[in-house]
């Protein structure tokens, strides 16, 4: 005599239900796996931020307010060269096309500071080395 073996009976509302149960943890971890992407990217983003901070901090010391010291001690010699008697004319004018250089050079470190703040490559200019 053989013994059989019971057959499982399974509705068709539980093969739905399972397959909306899985269904709906499908999208959990899509939803899940999103959320931890747009996570990365703002912390990847903070982190940008934050080394730009530092990076302005350095740049404002060392290197924008040279061009503002120069351009201002070029101001000065300006007006010493306009004191004197007769003026000397060439002198202001080498003095003032320095503090225009001087002024164009911050602009462009300060444009260069923006443009890797929004994910640009920092360009380097003709000359800069």
């Amino acid at each position: 005599m053989s013994v059989s073996k019971p057959v499982a009976v399974i509705s068709r509302t539980e093969v739905l239900g399972s397959h909306d149960h899985e269904v709906s943890r499908r999208q959990d971890r899509e939803v899940a796996h999103s959320a931890g992407d747009h996570l990365d990217a703002a912390l990847a983003h903070l982190n940008r931020l934050s080394m730009m901070g530092e990076l302005a901090a350095s740049l404002a010391h060392e290197i924008i307010t040279q061009p503002i010291a120069t351009a201002r001690n070029n101001a000065i010699a300006a007006m010493r060269f306009l004191d004197r008697t007769p003026p000397d004319l060439a002198e202001v004018r080498e003095a003032l096309e320095c503090i225009v250089a001087d002024a164009d050079r911050a602009g462009d470190i300060i444009g260069r500071i923006r443009a890797s703040e929004k994910g640009s490559l920092l360009f380097e200019r003709p000359g800069d080395q």
